[in-house]
């Protein structure tokens, strides 16, 4: 039911452990079918998927403004959460909804799908980061194995030439 206060009486009636885990996630969705987003990235958020929540808020946004500072959120939750899967899922909801990034932020990206995949989205975000930001001899290490992992063999050889392994092993990367 679209009916907020409705909802709450009939959640209200679940009585066993696995459906009352449930009835958050539940009323996110009824929300989000209803057309109340932010309601329901407020409840997203309460679940602890910021993803989900971003997300809403995206498709809620009425004004450039709004959706530049959701943006700014997603690729802030990406770096916090580097090469997890909840950064995974941010970069895919950041991926629909923008079609282009700036450098930083696809060295961001590049950061953490060097990490927890898809590898194809690493190299295309270390590519695209490469032309406005310096890479670190770290990222050129991680740019290079994420080319060996979508069998760019040769292209691979060539960042790795620029990843001295001193450099490499000294830990986590900088920002530059």
């Amino acid at each position: 039911t679209a009916d907020a206060s409705a909802r709450s009486r009939l959640l209200r009636d679940v009585r066993t452990a696995v459906a009352r885990s449930r009835a958050g996630w539940a009323d996110a969705q009824a929300r989000e079918r209803a057309g109340d987003l932010l309601g329901a990235a407020r409840v997203c958020d309460s679940l602890g998927a910021r993803p989900a929540a971003l997300r809403l808020r995206l498709q809620a946004a009425s004004d450039d403004a709004t959706r530049l500072a959701v943006r700014r959120d997603l690729v802030d939750y990406i770096r916090e959460n580097s090469g997890t899967p909840k950064a995974t899922e941010a970069i895919q909801v950041l991926d629909g909804a923008f079609s282009a990034l700036g450098p930083y932020e696809e060295l961001i990206v590049a950061r953490s799908a060097s990490r927890s995949g898809p590898p194809a989205r690493a190299v295309r975000g270390y590519e695209r980061a490469r032309a406005g930001t310096v890479l670190s001899p770290g990222d050129y290490y991680d740019f290079g194995m994420a080319l060996t992992r979508v069998g760019r063999w040769r292209d691979a050889a060539v960042q790795l030439d620029r990843a001295p392994v001193a450099d490499c092993a000294q830990g986590p990367r900088g920002v530059p």
